[in-house]
């Protein structure tokens, strides 16, 4: 804190994290410089001027407690009768990590990796002059938890590898089943070399700064790091938020309200979705079956708005193959 003789109060170091959060800034350091030039940061924080050890260290040691805050706001929000769950919109957006896409490795790098940690943990074992220059190198500096993050996103690739071989055995096996009781199956054989981690056919990465991090596409590229959701009522009120790995919004059309009605219910609030609306980035047939079991009424549209470009020559898609139920609801009122 300097010279400065006042210490922060909490409620003036929570405003100043939700007032950041709010501007989009998540740095420490950058917030604490704002602190200083920024006319806005020095109202919330009257005047005082915390450096970014401090935000940082109140962040982490209070972690846990403003975690419930959305809980509270939202409480305090329905308190005043300003939750309406009659119809919610719901989208996403990808949000960068905190790591760097140079970090991203595939298996036998970090297999590599982990060679070399682990010779150089020999290495030094072996070694009786305490005295001596450690031979860890800069890259694998604070040994412990840099092999915990290797071995994270080693275990990862090879989960998800297997994953892959399962599902690709089970489909082999069923369509061979289906052929020995005399049933034909549609569509192609799978087949028998190792099934391919993406369409481009690359060899599946990790982050090895971050290995909970996925590569994602959005409007200006490629981003290492999360799929965050919203649920919003009509008044523009956010009622329920999902952080998600997976890149796909399809997947995410039942996930999330399920998360939104415990998200509430955390709130005290009685989680009654009557009506949710998306956009055709989460068209599938699997949400348009599941979506006539559920009890909130989804509408997402099997196309994008005529305002929308559209690319010369679309590529074909079996993701609205029949949904003229669908189509049907969003045609009318009801």
């Amino acid at each position: 804190m300097g010279t400065v003789a006042r210490r922060p109060a909490p409620e003036m170091m929570v405003a100043l994290l939700l007032y950041g959060y709010c501007q989009g800034e998540r740095s420490s350091r950058v917030t604490g410089k704002r602190c200083v030039r920024d006319v806005g940061y020095r109202v919330v924080t009257g005047g005082l001027q915390p450096d970014h050890a401090t935000i940082a260290r109140f962040r982490a040691r209070h972690e846990n407690a403003l975690g419930g805050l959305f809980s509270r706001v939202l409480r305090l929000l329905a308190a005043e009768g300003m939750v309406s769950l009659g119809t919610l919109s719901l989208d996403g957006t990808k949000l960068a990590g905190n790591s760097a896409s140079k970090a991203n490795r595939t298996l036998p790098q970090i297999g590599k990796l982990l060679a070399e940690a682990a010779a150089v943990d020999a290495a030094e074992d072996a070694q009786d002059d305490s005295n001596a220059q450690p031979a860890t190198p800069r890259a694998l500096a604070r040994r412990a938890e840099r092999r915990q993050r290797l071995a994270a996103a080693r275990d990862r690739l090879a989960a998800e590898d297997q994953a892959r071989r399962d599902a690709q055995r089970a489909r082999q096996e069923a369509r061979d089943a289906a052929a020995a009781a005399g049933k034909r199956r549609g569509g192609r054989r799978p087949a028998a070399e190792p099934p391919r981690a993406n369409r481009a056919g690359t060899e599946p990465r990790a982050n090895t700064t971050d290995p909970d991090v996925r590569v994602m596409r959005n409007q200006k590229g490629y981003v290492a790091g999360y799929n965050g959701q919203l649920v919003v009522t009509m008044q523009q009120v956010i009622v329920g938020v999902m952080l998600s790995r997976h890149p796909v919004d399809r997947t995410l059309l039942h996930p999330l309200p399920d998360t939104c009605r415990q998200q509430l219910i955390q709130a005290g609030i009685r989680p009654r979705l009557r009506t949710v609306l998306a956009d055709s980035g989460y068209v599938s047939e699997d949400n348009f079956a599941r979506a006539t079991a559920g009890t909130a009424a989804r509408r997402v549209p099997c196309r994008r708005p005529s305002g929308h470009r559209v690319p010369r020559r679309p590529r074909p898609t079996t993701a609205c193959a029949r949904p003229g139920r669908a189509r049907e609801r969003t045609r009318t009122r009801a």
